[in-house]
């Protein structure tokens, strides 16, 4: 878990990013390209490799969490 402060838009935000390694036969057979609504429906989740995230690739959010899930790989 980490806790994060930052700025969009001018605007102070907060989040708290919980990260599990999970093995799930069901999410292993859904397509990497494929993206489901959440519940909010304002915002969609998906699956990357993780050597498809970082710098200079597409972004990882908040800074550090990267170096945890690799770890959890």
């Amino acid at each position: 878990m980490t806790d994060n402060m930052f700025a969009l838009d001018g605007r102070r935000g907060h989040e708290t990013v919980h990260v599990f390694a999970i093995r799930s036969e069901e999410l292993e057979r859904m397509p990497l390209d494929e993206r489901r609504k959440n519940i909010d429906s304002r915002s969609t989740a998906g699956w990357w490799r993780l050597d498809e995230l970082g710098e200079g690739k597409l972004p990882f959010y908040p800074e550090g969490i990267l170096e945890l899930a690799r770890g959890l790989a």
